[in-house]
């Protein structure tokens, strides 16, 4: 896959995790996890899902393959049926999260989901 300018932007200056790496890795084809944890990641909380949602805002190319990540494990195939759900939770518990990093605020209703989501019960 040719990479765009976007995706090369989020891979040299992305605010990036263990779980957006994964998700970049397995929608582009291209590897970005880091060497030192070469395994697969899923969010496990709500800076782990910012990370993963910034890099589709970042590199919106990426957005239409999201359900590719179904396909990676459990976890992401459950984070990925409630991820409009999990957006849209976190930014009503903080407007703006998305456009403004630096907000802060009660995400403790945003977390249960992801959790709800990534446990194995």
């Amino acid at each position: 896959m040719n990479l765009s300018h976007e995706a090369i932007m989020w891979l040299a200056n992305g605010e990036r995790g263990l779980s957006s790496e994964t998700m970049f890795t397995a929608l582009t084809g291209v590897d970005a996890r880091d060497r030192n944890f070469p395994g697969i990641y899923h969010p496990w909380d709500t800076a782990d899902f910012w990370r993963c949602e910034n890099l589709l805002r970042k590199v919106p190319e990426l957005r239409p393959n999201l359900p590719m990540m179904a396909q990676v494990s459990q976890p992401w195939k459950r984070l990925v049926e409630h991820w409009d759900a999990i957006v849209a939770s976190f930014e009503a518990e903080i407007p703006g999260i998305f456009s403004n990093p630096n907000s802060r605020g009660d995400v403790s209703k945003t977390y249960a989901l992801i959790k709800q989501c990534v446990s194995d019960t």
